[in-house]
């Protein structure tokens, strides 16, 4: 019923009547007395209710179950603009509240109230006495992380979840991990709890001493590009890497030119894809070609190649020298060209 009716209701004229016995009301008829006041409520009913009532006697109508409720009981929360009265309704949804259910035992609305907040009340300290003890909890498995790891950040959480996140931090890496200790999610445990933890700091020293070779990596990479544009790079290169230019394609194509003489950048060689296989058995000239890499501290490898076409040839199938990692670009040199394997 809308706010708007429930507001008219209030003052609405009510009624006078003796509840029938199969109405499950606490009012009663007696001869020469006072009739109670009572308003009229329909309660919904299930199939099997709707059932039940008409075995029992009582007054169902399509829209369910009516009784005459008192105008004094405490289980009614106010009475509409047509007169209909309607009721208190349950406040959680984990308590069920269900009038029908108790009319049809011959009970009263107000003792499926009663009951109702009976069941409410012990819900209620149920649920402080959970808090309580999930609070502890947390102080625990949190006084259990820091003991053992001083460095991780641990913040509980106050809102509808339980849980707690360790935070850890090495250098420039930072990572942290939910650690659920309802029921719903997983009963954690102290030793749980740990376990979660030793990953993270685990994850997280990896990552950063990953990152920190990788920087190192390419820290070295930088000085050894700007040594060799300044001893070996064109005019071209040097004036404008001199001027702040990165010319990471020059300097590498420039590099290959020089050291590794007759190679393609497959990065830069204009091919739109290539397929590598293992070669079963390397040509005489191969070998030879990986024998001289090798003294000069390479580390190539013979592969079989189907190649896309690219400037100066139709592509197809080759056998090629190939050096998978030349300061960061896979690199070749075509041996023979469209060549059948026949070893």
């Amino acid at each position: 019923m809308s706010e708007q009716k429930e507001k008219e209701g209030a003052g609405a004229p009510l009624k006078e009547s003796a509840t029938p016995a199969s109405a499950g009301s606490t009012a009663t008829s007696v001869a020469g007395a006072a009739s109670v006041q009572t308003v009229r409520v329909v309660l919904s009913l299930t199939t099997e209710q709707r059932l039940e009532a008409l075995r029992k006697g009582f007054q169902v109508e399509k829209s369910g179950l009516v009784i005459e409720v008192p105008i004094t009981s405490p289980a009614l929360e106010g009475v509409a603009a047509d007169g209909e009265g309607y009721l208190k309704r349950s406040t959680n949804y984990h308590v069920e509240l269900d009038y029908t259910a108790f009319v049809l035992q011959g009970k009263t609305v107000d003792d499926a109230y009663a009951d109702y907040q009976k069941r409410f009340e012990k819900y209620e300290k149920e649920q402080e006495e959970k808090q309580r003890k999930m609070k502890e909890k947390k102080a625990m498995i949190k006084q259990a992380i820091l003991a053992q790891f001083p460095s991780v950040q641990v913040e509980g959480d106050d809102g509808e979840y339980d849980v707690l996140y360790a935070s850890y931090t090495s250098g420039a890496t930072s990572d942290r991990v939910g650690i659920y200790l309802t029921p719903t999610y997983a009963n954690t445990t102290v030793e749980q709890a740990i376990r979660e933890v030793e990953e993270l700091v685990k994850s997280v020293e990896e990552r950063e001493n990953k990152r920190k070779i990788e920087q190192a990596k390419k820290e070295t990479e930088e000085r050894e590009k700007a040594e060799w544009i300044q001893a070996h790079g064109s005019q071209h290169l040097k004036e404008a890497f001199a001027r702040g230019y990165d010319c990471q394609r020059l300097y590498i194509l420039e590099r290959v030119a020089k050291e590794l003489p007759g190679y393609e950048v497959y990065q830069f060689d204009g091919r739109d894809a290539w397929e590598l296989h293992n070669r079963s058995c390397p040509s005489q000239e191969a070998l030879e070609e990986v024998q001289r890499l090798e003294a000069q501290g390479f580390h190539p490898i013979v592969k079989w190649a189907k190649l896309a076409p690219g400037d100066e040839d139709e592509g197809g199938e080759a056998e090629i020298v190939y050096i998978e990692d030349f300061h960061g670009y896979e690199t070749y040199k075509i041996i023979h060209l469209e060549e059948d394997d026949d070893c």
